[in-house]
């Protein structure tokens, strides 16, 4: 009588997928191996992927990690933030639209979704703006003490919006990791505005 004893193990990652399996019989032993995914290799790198379709998005989110797309919640961005979106339709308004709940809230991107129109076959670059920011909660308070009006812009010297101030004066800022100076107006008054 042939006994046969079988073992197999599989690994299916964010970017390929891995296996292997071991039998064995009194007649035979047999070890096999299998990787299955993709590499895209662009100007700044090599990407791996699960897949790769005939049009394909490469992804850029610079040195985001780990951030994944609405349409494609099996990818994941690499360490330089790099990822491949797979299967776009050729000719028509593809949407990608980053997954920003994946994200720290170090990490701020202003807008995480955009079109691509890509043609048969091609590899289309979908590059998405990303800053490492701290996260603040102020209380901000006029000089007599009051708070600051309820819908009240923060800004940065040149203008950008920080926030805005809520209930009590309080303004939650999502600002870069260095000294700068913010401004707030309420009015157009010289005295209803400070910095």
């Amino acid at each position: 009588r042939n006994q046969t004893s079988a073992f197999s193990a599989n690994y299916r990652g964010a970017n390929a997928s891995l296996g292997a399996g071991y039998t064995q019989s009194d007649d035979y032993r047999t070890l096999s191996l299998n990787a299955s995914g993709s590499l895209l290799l662009h100007e700044s790198g090599l990407t791996l992927g699960r897949y790769l379709g005939e049009t394909n998005a490469l992804v850029h989110v610079p040195d985001v990690a780990g951030v994944g797309v609405k349409n494609n919640p099996e990818s994941r961005s690499d360490s330089s933030g790099h990822m491949v979106v797979p299967y776009l339709r050729p000719y028509r308004s593809n949407l990608l639209e980053l997954n920003t709940d994946d994200l720290g809230p170090q990490v701020h991107i202003d807008n995480g979704a955009q079109h691509l129109i890509p043609r048969r076959g091609a590899i289309v670059l979908a590059e998405f703006q990303a800053r490492k920011v701290s996260r603040l909660i102020l209380t901000l308070l006029q000089a007599n003490g009051r708070p600051m009006p309820f819908g009240t812009q923060v800004n940065d010297i040149s203008g950008t919006s920080l926030g805005v101030v809520g209930q009590a004066g309080q303004a939650l800022l999502a600002v870069e990791d260095k000294p700068q100076t913010l401004h707030v107006r309420w009015g157009e008054a010289n005295d209803e505005q400070c910095q």
